[in-house]
């Protein structure tokens, strides 16, 4: 065997105890990352998750923690990591299979991919659906904080970066001079920080629909969680939000401009994120519901939100697969909501739009 799908193979047999891989085949939807599906003899089904070259195995350690924390708490969303014959939990390719390096194992997640990051979900069911499921990942995290750092220092770090890599976005210069004022002017006092997920969005969740109805269309698994690190909820929810909520360009929105909110999916995914916490509130130092004081800063993550992706799509470090035109349509996304949000009346309060 000598073949880079024969190696591949042969290196699964001498790590994982899984038994004779039949098959391998690859899942044509991450941007970053691959993920292939690994089928054996006795009918059982895998994923491999290889990680590109710019992840860090300091990161992808961060990640695996995370996972082995749920699998303990039983959160019923996530995968579980198949351990190798060794510790650590992933493996290191040499050479490299096609610039990736190292490869972790992990159990399939039932359901079906649906959406993609350019075609979120339009109703508000599915926002609804969405933001229960985020409420569920941070209730199955809440207080535990094994990288617990400044996390407003981690943030006035980000802010600085993006400054540099994005000094040639007109756009980006406006919006991080509102946000560093606006972002100034907020009481973070009590505010929940935790392992955020750092890439939430429709298309790194897994959907089912009982009975092919989609009314009752929910969410049976969530991966991707090589962002996670330690950071406010809001910088979860804000990105979540902007993922689903902002329309582009072509969308079928209802009088919602290309780059704006639809009010509609942001009430409908705030709705569920609360009313999932809000029922698990118990003991004093349980995980709040929004509070008053995060909904007032929710604009600014949406702003932070956009202003990362146009980084994420023009720094050549990422090295994401987006081809040309799909590159410049998502920056001109970011574009369009970075101009919505500029304009938005600086007094405005989130409850006037959702």
């Amino acid at each position: 065997m000598n073949g880079p799908e024969d190696r591949l193979i042969e290196t699964i047999g001498r790590h994982w105890s899984i038994g004779a891989v039949v098959a391998l085949r690859r899942i044509d939807r991450g941007l970053v990352n691959r993920s292939i599906r690994v089928e054996t003899l006795d009918g059982a089904a895998y994923i491999l998750r290889l990680y590109h070259p710019a992840i860090s195995s300091e990161r992808i350690g961060r990640e695996h923690d995370l996972l082995n924390r749920l699998a303990e708490v039983d959160f019923p969303l996530s995968p579980r990591l198949i351990p190798p014959a060794e510790p650590p939990t992933w493996r290191t390719l040499v050479p490299p299979f096609r610039h990736h390096r190292y490869l972790a194992l992990l159990t399939l997640l039932p359901g079906e991919d649906r959406y993609t990051w350019d075609r979120p979900p339009g109703t508000p069911h599915t926002a609804t659906v969405l933001g229960r499921a985020l409420a569920l990942y941070h209730l199955a995290v809440w207080g535990w904080k094994p990288a617990r750092r400044n996390v407003a220092a981690d943030e006035a770090q980000r802010l600085e970066g993006l400054r540099v890599r994005l000094k040639d976005e007109p756009l980006a210069a406006a919006t991080l001079d509102q946000l560093t004022t606006s972002l100034a002017g907020h009481d973070r006092s009590a505010w929940p920080d935790l392992m955020v997920h750092g890439d939430f969005h429709a298309a790194n969740v897994r959907w089912t629909d009982p009975d092919d109805d989609p009314i009752r269309e929910t969410i049976c698994g969530i991966f991707d969680f090589e962002y996670a690190d330690h950071n406010w909820r809001l910088y979860d929810v804000g990105l979540a939000a902007a993922c689903l909520a902002t329309r582009w360009q072509g969308d079928a929105c209802g009088g919602t401009a290309k780059g704006g909110v639809d009010p509609q999916l942001l009430a409908a995914f705030l709705a569920g994120y609360d009313s999932t916490v809000a029922a698990k509130m118990g003991p004093r130092g349980a995980l709040p519901p929004l509070q008053q004081t995060e909904r007032a800063a929710l604009f600014d993550y949406l702003a932070l939100a956009h202003l990362l992706t146009l980084d994420w799509v023009q720094a050549p470090t990422t090295g994401h697969r987006l081809d040309p035109a799909d590159a410049v349509r998502y920056a001109n996304h970011a574009r369009n909501a970075l101009t919505c949000l500029l304009d938005r009346p600086a007094a405005a309060a989130p409850d006037n739009h959702i």
